[in-house]
């Protein structure tokens, strides 16, 4: 009898689990995100490349990071980090892997094919799904039909939906989430774009999505919000146009929007005049220190998100590459020290190419044809930024011998910071110029002080900055010596290139810089303080002021964070299906009958109610009757 007991015992709780989990619509889901791989299969070709490669900005690292390239980006050994990765998913609970564009550098048929390989292998042998959408590197020689032919497997083949005039998708994943797969490239490589007809394939995903009680999560590769104040920096990182897609989002409570491209960690809030948000959640370039991927979380109770990194590779290949066996001893035993070395090599390459006489006039986008005098303007500053880009933030350490030393001319003053003039041959009052050979000199030369730092020049904090960017440690003190420093040497740095203007010039310039950029971009700044600045071009003080105005933005975003923590955080979840909406009252209408539900889901999950109960009834008797 106990035998018949415990069987009738282990059937109730079956049925009854069979009867609860056909009511589980909404459970929860993982998946890894990376962006930005930009895997490369390194050919013999590139192979020989590597050893003619230009001389990094550092001389220290001349023989040993020679192969570093401008961008910073680990090309040369993109084929261990990915496998790397696909080691560390592999060995992963999640089931599910997504990519959200530039899976090659290149966009070549030769780099796509082993890409492929790599993922088919890793879907065999791992027994998970990976999900891929295209970024601007992946167009560069293919159509939009080529890429899906390509990478088919890899999401297409298992699509609820397609946009036969783009590369976008959506496909079911656990839990009862929908990912809405969007292609934003255009036809070229800086495409970065939308039209109409694509959005509203969108909005009939999201309809759909709707119908079917999915949520959907959306993954791109261009970004749709403007994460960085000095987004001019990343050209194409933004969608050109969205014909109202951040509204969409929000009214379909599409809350999550994966997105690439910026190579930078950030987590961004939107909320629209209604109170409804999303969150775009851009991940870094995986072949890019800091070299990371995120583990997101769905659940009822929020979405937690986790950065991971790529800690160790295989290196066993670097030495046919033609790379420095000192650079192979380095990632062997430290790969994310490795990484930033190369990711500073690279970022100081990437500037000292891109610093040039002509570079304000690039940044602010004037021509000999659109405003000649401002062009002639910044031309003259441009000339001494070039100059001094690479000049020592400290006398200390420098040579002894004065001859070996870098050195540029300043105006010199006395102990009151006020500029020594002397009379020329004409008896015309002239500034007495002086030699110095760092920025600290400039500064102190106007009764200033460089705190103590590791940085060494201006590129150096380039890097930083940048680095703070793509990294995500937003939040830096502004009482920090980073922020002391990047000021003072920016200030400095300001003063020397306004040695080339006039002082009506440079009032000039202000007005000009006032039109085009205030107030939205850099900030306001009280109009007493321009004219007060262009009374006095070369004073150290108005200068710091005047960056401290003008880069506000830029320093905010470096130094302070407002969004949600940008790595590792809980946010919220999805709002349950199960949970009326949240409408004005009503009048009060007759109540109705409920409708009988006729669904085969309705009898299937009644027959197997009345099973349980009746199990139930002949346990509860059998216990009454001490039989147990």
């Amino acid at each position: 009898m106990k035998k018949l007991i415990s069987i009738l015992l282990v059937l109730t709780m079956i049925f009854s689990i069979s009867a609860m989990m056909s009511y589980a619509a909404e459970e929860g889901v993982s998946f890894i995100i990376a962006s930005d791989t930009h895997y490369s299969k390194i050919t013999e070709t590139v192979k020989r490349s590597v050893t003619v490669a230009p001389a990094p900005a550092s001389v220290e690292n001349e023989e040993t990071y020679a192969h570093a390239v401008a961008t910073g980006q680990l090309r040369y050994e993109s084929e261990a980090v990915l496998d790397a990765f696909l080691s560390q998913a592999a060995a992963s609970d999640e089931k599910y892997v997504i990519i959200s564009g530039d899976l090659t550098d290149s966009g070549s048929e030769t780099d796509a094919a082993a890409m492929v390989e790599k993922l088919k292998a890793f879907e065999i042998s791992s027994k998970k799904s990976v999900f891929v959408i295209p970024g601007n590197h992946d167009v560069i020689s293919f159509t939009k039909a080529q890429f899906k032919e390509y990478y088919k497997d890899f999401g297409y083949d298992k699509a609820i939906a397609q946009d036969s005039a783009s590369a976008s998708y959506t496909v079911d994943i656990d839990g009862g989430y929908r990912l809405l797969m969007i292609d934003t490239t255009g036809e070229k490589l800086s495409g970065h774009q939308l039209d109409e007809a694509r959005v509203n394939w969108i909005k009939a995903q999201c309809q759909k999505a709707k119908s079917d009680k999915k949520h959907l999560v959306a993954v791109m590769h261009h970004n749709l919000l403007q994460h960085f104040a000095f987004d001019f920096m990343h050209e194409g990182a933004i969608i050109s146009n969205i014909f109202g897609l951040e509204d969409l989002f929000c009214e379909y409570d599409v809350k999550y929007v994966f997105s690439g491209h910026s190579h930078a960690q950030d987590i961004m809030k939107y909320e629209n005049d209604n109170g409804k948000v999303f969150y775009e959640v851009v991940t870094a370039a995986l072949n890019l220190f800091p070299v990371s991927y995120r583990v997101v979380d769905f659940s009822k109770s929020g979405v937690n998100f986790e950065t991971k990194a790529i800690e160790k590779i295989d290196t066993s290949k670097f030495a046919s590459y033609g790379i420095d066996s000192k650079a192979i001893a380095k990632a062997d035993a430290d790969f994310m020290g490795y990484a930033h070395i190369m990711y500073i090599e690279g970022i100081k390459k990437f500037f000292t190419q891109k610093i040039s006489d002509e570079i304000l006039c690039d940044i602010f986008d004037v021509t000999l044809e659109n405003n000649e005098e401002i062009y002639h303007i910044l031309r003259k500053m441009g000339g001494k930024l070039e100059n001094v880009i690479e000049f020592p933030l400290y006398t200390e350490g420098l040579s002894d011998i004065e001859e070996e030393r870098v050195s540029i001319s300043i105006k010199k003053r006395d102990s009151n910071g006020n500029p020594v003039t002397q009379k020329d041959a004409d008896g015309n009052e002239v500034s007495v110029m002086v030699e110095v050979f760092s920025l600290q000199e400039i500064v102190e030369s106007y009764g200033g002080r460089m705190v103590d730092s590791v940085y060494k020049n201006l590129l150096d904090l380039a890097a930083l900055l940048y680095e703070i960017h793509i990294t995500g440690r937003e939040g830096l003190r502004l009482d920090s010596k980073e922020y002391s420093v990047t000021v003072n040497s920016l200030a400095a740095t300001m003063n020397y290139c306004l040695y080339a203007v006039s002082t009506d010039e440079y009032a000039a310039l202000l007005k000009f810089l006032v039109n085009r950029l205030e107030p939205s971009f850099f900030g306001q700044m009280p109009k007493d303080l321009y004219a007060n600045i262009a009374g006095i071009h070369d004073s150290f003080e108005q200068n710091i002021l005047f960056i401290t105005y003008m880069l506000s933005p830029f320093i905010k975003s470096a130094f302070t964070d407002d969004d949600p923590e940008d790595n590792n955080v809980k946010l919220e979840a999805y709002k349950s299906f199960e949970v009326a909406p949240q409408n004005p009252p009503q009048q009060e209408k007759p109540k109705e009958e409920p409708k009988e539900d006729t669904s085969f889901r309705a009898k299937f999950v009644a027959f197997f109610d009345k099973i349980a109960e009746f199990f139930r009834m002949i346990f509860s008797v059998l216990t009454f009757q001490d039989v147990f």
